[in-house]
């Protein structure tokens, strides 16, 4: 929704949004990963009708935030716990990332990745992260029959500073691995140009590695920018 992603005005959108608010249906809940502008805008949730309505789910620390936009119904969770919303339960698993708005506030609220279950469908949203050994594959223990995995495979380069909190596109995959995910699909790429490799490396990437993997194209999802696709 915003054009920039900084609070100084950098890291420029090159794409535009891929619905206009006023096309977006009822929303009943949002789901958030971190603080970050890029996956937490205020103007966007500032302008969303209906905040009272609007059931919000967000890491540790974040509710304070949630609720001075106007958000009322807000559960907030620590790694470990789960939140039953609507027939969906919501389990908060670790995630290798950070937190921050601005220049005091660094790591001073959590981060997460989301496992939402319904009893029927299961779906992991990494939303943002690195790859770690002992995370994902604990994630695939506790949660049997991952039908989709939301994965993130931008942002990766340089790896000398990228290396630790984003996952390249073939780790993205490797994380569906370890969660024994049905389908991936590859999400954080495309819209605000935040690494150095090239805007469309990371799904040629994304699609190399996951049909080495074993996964065709029916299962390795990689979506234009607004698509919206069901299963």
């Amino acid at each position: 929704y915003a054009d920039s992603v900084s609070p100084f005005g950098g890291f420029r959108r090159f794409v535009p949004p891929g619905l206009p608010l006023e096309a977006l249906p009822r929303i009943d809940v949002i789901l958030i990963s971190h603080n970050h502008f890029d996956h937490l805008d205020e103007n966007f949730m500032r302008a969303l009708a209906r905040k009272t309505d609007i059931v919000v789910v967000v890491p540790l620390g974040l509710a304070k935030l949630l609720r001075a936009w106007g958000f009322t119904l807000v559960h907030e969770l620590d790694w470990g716990e789960h939140v039953d919303l609507m027939d969906l339960r919501f389990f908060a698993h670790a995630a290798v990332h950070e937190s921050g708005r601005g220049m005091n506030d660094e790591n001073r609220t959590l981060w997460a990745t989301w496992v939402i279950s319904t009893g029927r469908r299961t779906v992991l949203f990494a939303g943002d992260t690195g790859y770690s050994t002992a995370i994902f594959p604990r994630i695939g223990k506790s949660h049997a029959n991952i039908d989709l995995a939301i994965l993130p495979i931008g942002a990766y380069a340089p790896r000398s500073s990228q290396g630790i909190t984003h996952a390249t596109p073939e780790e993205a995959v490797q994380i569906g691995i370890d969660v024994n995910a049905h389908r991936l699909l590859a999400s954080h790429w495309g819209t605000f140009n935040l690494g150095d490799e090239p805007p469309d490396e990371p799904p040629l990437r994304f699609r190399a590695a996951a049909q080495a993997a074993g996964y065709s194209d029916s299962r390795a999802w990689i979506l234009r920018i607004g698509e919206t696709r069901t299963w």
